[in-house]
């Protein structure tokens, strides 16, 4: 069908792009990245499947086939920014959203790693957690790390000071 073979070659050509930046980044540093940390937009269950099949499946197998005296690890975190879920702290007799640089990474989640960042502060309406889920990891990373490598991107954007809900690096 159409979109399958669409889906095909958008992963292979993503994997082509991280493979050559992964190789234009060991020519001028005289050595290849120890890690490399992939955030992308979510998709459906089935797609997550072929994401893993058409991107990360050939990705690994090209990293273990090029570098292999090194061992680069490999994180791989799909974000959704549009979830439904909101979370309030109660203050005094009052209910407000809770603050920013929340994070939920036990009880309200799944038993697969995955947590909920509020990485922004609103005193108007309700804030939206992101919702991000690492669907590969290889890596060294312990997860507090991870997630404050997740909320840090929040703030990577040219021009704000503050936080921004999506993270600058998709």
């Amino acid at each position: 069908t159409k979109t399958y073979e669409a889906n095909t070659d958008k992963y292979g050509k993503m994997s082509e792009l991280l493979l050559e930046a992964t190789s234009a980044y060991a020519a001028r540093n005289k050595c290849c990245p120890k890690e490399i940390i992939v955030f992308t937009n979510t998709c459906s269950g089935d797609q997550v499947r072929l994401y893993q099949e058409f991107f990360i499946e050939p990705t690994r197998t090209k990293f273990l086939e090029i570098y292999s005296n090194e061992r680069i690890k490999l994180t791989v975190i799909m974000i959704n920014v549009k979830t439904n879920e909101r979370f309030f702290v109660e203050d005094g007799n009052m209910i407000r959203n809770v603050n920013a640089g929340t994070l939920v990474s036990e009880e309200l989640v799944s038993s697969n790693y995955d947590f909920y960042i509020m990485s922004q502060q609103s005193n108007k309406g309700t804030t939206v957690p992101n919702h991000y889920k690492v669907i590969y990891a290889n890596s060294t990373l312990d997860e507090g790390e991870l997630e404050e490598l997740a909320f840090s991107q929040c703030f990577n954007y040219v021009n704000w000071t503050g936080s921004i809900k999506v993270p600058a690096i998709l």
